[in-house]
């Protein structure tokens, strides 16, 4: 696969490593990276599921979040409250969607 050549190529895959431990178990083998990868793959549609809409929405909806009054001293007040309902909805989607996640990575986790 495309992810298995970029591996081969990096700085960091050692082929003629003696020791298969210190291979194996260092943060960047080949062996972590692949995981790693693995976990994105799995996790991507999930993330894509919960996110994907309240991302459209939020760019979509063009609406200033920042709470600063120094910045905005006539709509912070209202730019906080957007924040908020930004907030509330996000973590009702990841609430509402846990039972979703991928199981492997409710095991790995």
């Amino acid at each position: 696969s495309l992810e298995l050549k970029s591996f081969r190529h990096s700085s960091n895959f050692d082929p003629d490593a003696k020791n298969p431990y210190n291979t194996l178990f260092r943060n960047s083998s080949l062996f972590s990276k692949t995981l790693e990868v693995y976990q994105i793959r799995i996790g991507q549609e999930y993330l894509e599921k919960m996110l994907g809409g309240f991302i459209a929405k939020v760019c979509q909806e063009g609406l200033v979040c920042d709470p600063d009054p120094k910045k905005y001293r006539d709509s912070h007040v209202k730019n906080y409250n957007a924040l908020l309902g930004y907030l509330e909805e996000l973590w009702d989607r990841i609430y509402s969607t846990s039972n979703d996640i991928p199981e492997q990575l409710k095991d790995e986790w």
